[in-house]
């Protein structure tokens, strides 16, 4: 593996061919990628714990700009294309739960695929509107997945995964069961 320090990334891989009375041949390519940093496990850990430390649970909007990239893109039409769209969900999430807080539970992460998997517990006070439904007042807990793909310390895209029914249902825009 190449250090993390290098700013070239290059991918060696092989195609076994069995031809010539049987002899076996191996034709060997490199694709190579310049410009972006490798980072190790430890490093993709560390950028996906600040970010939901300082992004969600300090509420600090600049970091937005350090660690979500111009066109990020995600899962969730809502959160749109790009970074300013993230920064325009990011509002309307810490309007309807001030205290909001992603309590990261665990971290998993592939330095060969830049990406790292975080399982969160997300926590916080429905005291606006959100969604259209009024401040309630009412705790909220939804526990969820992240999978982020990172390049050069910022997320390039996301997958988010969490139960989005529980959430309607604790601030009372669906009937409990």
């Amino acid at each position: 593996m190449w250090p993390y320090q290098i700013f070239h990334r290059a991918r060696l891989s092989y195609q076994k061919d069995d031809w010539l009375w049987g002899q076996t041949f191996y034709q060997f390519s490199i694709s190579t990628q310049t410009g972006i940093k490798m980072h190790t496990n430890a490093e993709l850990k560390r950028i996906a714990q600040d970010f939901f430390d300082q992004i969600w649970n300090q509420s600090d909007e600049s970091a937005i700009d350090r660690f979500i990239a111009e066109d990020a893109s995600g899962n969730d039409p809502q959160f749109g294309i790009g970074r300013e769209s993230f920064r325009e969900q990011w509002k309307n999430w810490r309007i309807g739960f001030p205290d909001l807080n992603f309590a990261v539970q665990e971290l998993i992460a592939d330095s060969e695929t830049s990406t790292v998997v975080t399982r969160w517990i997300l926590t916080g006070t429905h005291s606006g509107e959100f969604w259209g439904a009024a401040a309630t007042g009412n705790r909220i807990e939804v526990d969820g997945v992240s999978i982020d793909r990172i390049s050069n310390g910022m997320v390039v895209s996301g997958f988010d995964a969490w139960d989005s029914v529980v959430l309607r249902r604790q601030i009372g825009l669906l009937a409990a069961d």
